[in-house]
């Protein structure tokens, strides 16, 4: 899940005003599935926001998948590398033409079953020169069968992301939210800081 968002900032030579504005951040569960709904106020003016969630080139997201879901066969296979590489090279392509905050949410059911000849942190930390990738990478593991120190130093060599343990399905829409919600409050990320003295 490769989320983008472009937030609004504006400010002045001479001071900065503080603003606020509300977003409605709400989840539902049902039939299994979880349907996270942002919604700002209706009188707020909006500034231009791109949000993209899932990245699905296989047609595998369709409502006629959705509907037949448990159909699905557990192929007992975990290749997080790959999914991993892959968003990370889609989110990279596009990063200098969004002009805007990007994070890559990476969510596994288990352990790493395909790793790659290098491991998956050197592999990870030879991309992310490759690429230079600005993203920050967001884990989340779901269940009891995890790495769960790999997921948690995956998201911090990915641009210090977050890492979030998914014991069940109660709580898969309460995380979600909120880690939407930390991604649509950033202001920046990467920022350097100079001293001059």
């Amino acid at each position: 899940m490769a989320c983008s968002v472009q937030p609004s900032i504006h400010s002045t030579s001479s001071t900065t005003k503080p603003s606020s504005s509300e977003i409605t951040i709400s989840r539902s569960l049902t039939e299994d599935f979880v349907h996270i709904s942002i919604q700002p106020s209706q009188d707020e003016k909006l500034s231009s926001c791109n949000t993209c969630c899932v990245v699905d080139t296989s047609g595998s997201m369709s409502d006629a998948a959705e509907i037949q879901n448990d159909k699905n066969e557990n192929s007992g296979n975990t290749n997080l590398w790959d999914d991993l590489r892959t968003g990370l090279e889609h989110l990279s392509k596009q990063q200098d033409s969004i002009k805007s905050i990007s994070a890559l949410f990476l969510l596994t059911d288990g352990c790493p079953t395909k790793i790659p000849s290098d491991g998956h942190l050197v592999s990870l930390e030879k991309l992310k020169k490759n690429l230079n990738f600005l993203c920050a990478i967001n884990t989340f593991g779901f269940g009891y069968i995890l790495d769960s120190k790999l997921l948690e130093d995956i998201a911090m060599l990915g641009n210090s992301g977050s890492y979030a343990f998914i014991p069940d399905g109660s709580s898969v829409g309460t995380i979600f939210v909120n880690a939407i919600s930390t991604l649509l409050t950033t202001a920046a990320t990467n920022v350097q800081i100079i001293y001059c003295f």
